[in-house]
C-alpha cells in the first residue's frame, strides 16, 4: 500500500528533520475502529453507552493556529458494525452555531462536521461526507489527492445517512455509511482505510481535525495523503449490485419568429453498479438520462481562446481522477464532457456502455466505453482507457492511457504514456508524452514535462514545460493551443497562522511564455506580482499586478462588430477581490480588474452576493459588468452577464434550485429551475424546468429570436442486494 511502501522514507527523512509532509500511516500510527455489538440509533443523540464506552478520536486544531489550545472542545468517535462504518461528534460551543441552509447537497458555508474516507487506501482519491448542525448532509469525491482546479466533484452522491441536534452545549451528529458502498479490500477480515475525520467552526475560521496536519499543502484538511491509516477487523469484501431505473416524461416547445414546434416525450432506462472485484466497479448504462443535472453557468469569453467547462454528469465523476494524465491545466488527453454533448455543449442521446474504475493489484484501471448518436455522423462508439501503477514510494506512478472516436465513415484516437515521481512526499516532477492520429491519419505530439512542491509553507515552486503539435487534436480531449511551446514558471511564499489578524498570507510571483513553432513568434507572454490572505476569523483579499505581451496573428470579435486586430501588443492590467467572511448570513465577494486590454483599456467589476433569509431559504447573484474601449479607433463595447440564484427547502428532504442567467453580448436569456423530493436513500423524484429566450441586442442584431421550454419529471428508484 502507499502508505506502508512509503514508510522507510517518511522515517528516515523526518530523522534528519526534512521538513516534508508524511503520511501518518507511514510512521506506524493506525488507529483500529472498534466493532461494536449493540445497535445504534441514527438521531444525532450522541448519549447512548454504546459511544460513550468508545474513546475518543486525538483531534488536534489544524487552524487559526496549529496545535493551539482547544477552548470548544470537539469530540469524534467513530465505530463499526460489519456493515456499516459510524461516526459520532459532540461540539461545544459558546455561541448558537451557524446554519444557513437545509438543502442537500449544498454547502452555505455552515458549521460542519466531516469524514474523508480513503477506501481505497491509494493517496489519491477518497469521498467525503459533511453534515450540518441543520443535518443537512453533502458529499462528493476527491481526486488527484485534492490537488488541481478540479479535484472536487461536488456532484458524485454516496449512500448514506446522518442526523443532528443542537444541545445547551453546541450540537452533536451521527453518521451512518454503508461498507458496501466505500468500495475497499479486505485481507483476512482486515481492511485498511486513509481516514480524516474534521470539525470547522465557521464564524471563527476555526479547524480541528484528526489526525494532526499541519497547513501548507492545498486543501490539506482534504487531502487522502495525508488521512490516518485505520483498521476495521472482522469485515468482508462486499460485492453489492445496485440498479436505478428511472422513468422520465416531459414537454418541449421551440419556436423561431413565428413557427412553434410542440410535443411531448417519455424515456425509460437506467444505470446499474456491480462489484466485479474487491475494488474494481462497473457501471452499466441504459438510455442514459442526466436531466437532473445543474445547468452550466454561462461564462463570457473575452479572449480568443475556448473555455473550459467542469464535468458535473455523476456517472462520469467517480474516481474521476484515473482518467487524469499528465496534469496539464490547459491540454487534457480526456474531458468527459466530449461524451454526450455536442461541441457547443448540447446534450446527446447516450444509448449504452459501460465504466470501470477501480485497482487491479496494485495498479489503478479505469474504462470507459459508450456508444453515442451524434446526429449528422451517425452513431459512434466512445472509448477511454487509463492504468497507471505505483512504484518507488508515495505518490510515484508510471501509466498510459488511450481513447478512440469509432465513426462509421472515420475513426481517431490519442494515447500517451505518463509518470510521476514523488520525491520526497512534497517534491514532486512528472512528465508526460501523447499523441493523436486523426481521421485523415496524420499523427501529432503533446510533450510536458513540470516540477512542483506541493506545499505552500515557506517558498514553493512550480515549473513546467510542453511543447504541442499543431496537429494534436485528441478525439476526446480539451486543448487550448496547438502549435506552441509553453513555459510556466511559479515562486511562492506562504504563512499560515501566528500572524496577528492575518491567518494566512501568500506572495505569488509568476510568469507565463508562449511562442508559436510556426514562425518562433512569442504569441503570450505575461509576468504577474500578487499576495493573497486571508483575515483571522474570515475574510479575504486579493492583489494581482499583471504586464502581458500578445501577439494576435488573426482578428477576434468580440462582439457587436468590435474586434481586436491582428497586432502586437503589450499592456499591464491590475486584479482585487475582497470577500467577507465565511458564515455571515449576508456576504459577498467583489472582484474588480483593469487597466489596459490590447489597444484599449478595460474595467471589470464582479458581485456576489449571498443572502440567506432564513434555513429555509438562500439568494444570490453574480453580477459582472465589463467595460472597453478602444479611444484610437473610437470603438466601445460592454459585455454584461447576470446569474440569479435561489436556494428553498422545506426540509431536508425537500428542496428547489433555481438558475437565471442574462448574457449581454448574445442578448440571451435562460432558466433552470429544479425541485427535488428526496423520498428515501436511492429514491428521488425531479421536476426540471429549462426555458431560454434569443433576444436582439439591438437592432442591428441579426442573430435569430428563439424561445426554447422545456419541462420534465423524473423519478429514480435505486435497489440494492
Amino acid at each position: 500500500m502507499a502508505r506502508r511502501g512509503s514508510a522507510f522514507v517518511c522515517v528516515a527523512l523526518a530523522v534528519i528533520s526534512v521538513p516534508i509532509a508524511c503520511p501518518r500511516g507511514a510512521l506506524g500510527q493506525d488507529y483500529v475502529i472498534p466493532r461494536v455489538a449493540r445497535p445504534i440509533t441514527l438521531d444525532g443523540h450522541v448519549r447512548e453507552e454504546v459511544w460513550l464506552d468508545l474513546e475518543p478520536l486525538p483531534v488536534t486544531m489544524f487552524e487559526p493556529e496549529f496545535e493551539g489550545p482547544i477552548a470548544r472542545t470537539s469530540t469524534i468517535r467513530l465505530a463499526h458494525d460489519g456493515e456499516y462504518l459510524y461516526a459520532a461528534g459532540v461540539f461545544e460551543d459558546d455561541a448558537a452555531p451557524t446554519a444557513n441552509s437545509l438543502i442537500r447537497d449544498y454547502y452555505a458555508e455552515d458549521d460542519l462536521f466531516n469524514l474523508v474516507v480513503d477506501s481505497f487506501d491509494d493517496d489519491e482519491s477518497a469521498f467525503y461526507f459533511l453534515v450540518t448542525p441543520a443535518g443537512t448532509r453533502v458529499d462528493g469525491a476527491i481526486s488527484d489527492d485534492a490537488e488541481g482546479p478540479n479535484w472536487q466533484h461536488e456532484e458524485f452522491d454516496n449512500v448514506w445517512d446522518a442526523a443532528a441536534t443542537r444541545t445547551p452545549e453546541g450540537w452533536s451528529a451521527e453518521m451512518r455509511i454503508p461498507l458496501s458502498s466505500l468500495r475497499f479490500r479486505t485481507d483476512g477480515g482486515v481492511a485498511r482505510m486513509g481516514l480524516i475525520a474534521g470539525r470547522l467552526i465557521v464564524r471563527l475560521r476555526e479547524r480541528h481535525t484528526f489526525p494532526s496536519i499541519r497547513p501548507g499543502p492545498s486543501i490539506a484538511q482534504f487531502k487522502p495523503s495525508l488521512a490516518a491509516t485505520v483498521v476495521l477487523e472482522g469485515v468482508e469484501t462486499q460485492r453489492p449490485l445496485e440498479l436505478r431505473p428511472y422513468a422520465l416524461g416531459g414537454w418541449s416547445a421551440v419556436s423561431r419568429s413565428v413557427p412553434i414546434e410542440t410535443g411531448g416525450s417519455y424515456e425509460l432506462g437506467g444505470d446499474a453498479k456491480v462489484a466485479i472485484g474487491p475494488r474494481m466497479t462497473l457501471d452499466l448504462t441504459a438510455n442514459t438520462d442526466f436531466a437532473q443535472t445543474e445547468a452550466d453557468a454561462i461564462q463570457l469569453n473575452l479572449d480568443r481562446f475556448s473555455l473550459f467547462l467542469p464535468e458535473k454528469r455523476q456517472f462520469f465523476l467517480e474516481r474521476a481522477g484515473i482518467f487524469a494524465f499528465g496534469y496539464g491545466d490547459e491540454n487534457q488527453l480526456f474531458y468527459s464532457r466530449r461524451v454526450g454533448l455536442s461541441a457547443t455543449g448540447m446534450p446527446e442521446r447516450i444509448y449504452g456502455g459501460a465504466r470501470a474504475t477501480g485497482r487491479i493489484g496494485r495498479g489503478d484501471l479505469g474504462a470507459l466505453s459508450l456508444q453515442v448518436d451524434r446526429e449528422e455522423r451517425g452513431s459512434a462508439n466512445l472509448t477511454a482507457v487509463r492504468y497507471r501503477r505505483p512504484f518507488l514510494h508515495g505518490a510515484s506512478y508510471i501509466g498510459g492511457i488511450a481513447t478512440g472516436v469509432l465513426e462509421p465513415q472515420a475513426n481517431a484516437f490519442a494515447g500517451g504514456l505518463d509518470t510521476q515521481i514523488d520525491v520526497s512526499g512534497s517534491h514532486v516532477a512528472n512528465a508526460a508524452l501523447a499523441l493523436s492520429r486523426d481521421t485523415a491519419g496524420a499523427v501529432a505530439m503533446h510533450l510536458r514535462v513540470a516540477a512542483e512542491r506541493r506545499n505552500r509553507a515557506g517558498w514553493s515552486y512550480r515549473l513546467a514545460a510542453s511543447q504541442t503539435d499543431a496537429a494534436y487534436q485528441p478525439p476526446l480531449g480539451f486543448i487550448l493551443r496547438g502549435g506552441v511551446q509553453q513555459l510556466d514558471a511559479a515562486l511562492f511564499r506562504g504563512s499560515f497562522g501566528r500572524l496577528g489578524r492575518v491567518q494566512e498570507s501568500l506572495f505569488i510571483g509568476r510568469t507565463h511564455v508562449v511562442r508559436r513553432r510556426v514562425d518562433d513568434a512569442l504569441e503570450s507572454a505575461s509576468v504577474s506580482l500578487g499576495w493573497n490572505g486571508r483575515r483571522r476569523g474570515g475574510g479575504t483579499a486579493l492583489f494581482d499586478a499583471i504586464v502581458r505581451h500578445e501577439d494576435v496573428r488573426d482578428d477576434f470579435v468580440l462582439g457587436d462588430g468590435v474586434l481586436v486586430p491582428e497586432g502586437d501588443y503589450r499592456f499591464v492590467e491590475f486584479v482585487a477581490s475582497v470577500g467577507l467572511p465565511d458564515g455571515w448570513p449576508r456576504r459577498a465577494y467583489i472582484d474588480v480588474s483593469g487597466g489596459q486590454y490590447f489597444d484599449g483599456r478595460r474595467l471589470t467589476v464582479t458581485v456576489r452576493p449571498v443572502w440567506n433569509l432564513s434555513r429555509y431559504v438562500e439568494l444570490g447573484a453574480d453580477l459582472e459588468m465589463n467595460r472597453i474601449d478602444f479611444p484610437d479607433r473610437d470603438q466601445s463595447f460592454e459585455a454584461d452577464l447576470v446569474r440569479l440564484r435561489f436556494r428553498a427547502a422545506a426540509s431536508t428532504r425537500l428542496s428547489a434550485y433555481g438558475l437565471i442567467q442574462y448574457d449581454g453580448v448574445s442578448g440571451q436569456v435562460a432558466s433552470n429551475v429544479r425541485l427535488r423530493i428526496h423520498l428515501a436513500e436511492g429514491r428521488d423524484a425531479y421536476f426540471v424546468w429549462n426555458e431560454a429566450h434569443g433576444l436582439p441586442v439591438q437592432a442591428t442584431t441579426t442573430a435569430d429570436d428563439f424561445n426554447r421550454r422545456n419541462l420534465v419529471f423524473k423519478y429514480t428508484h435505486a435497489v440494492r442486494w
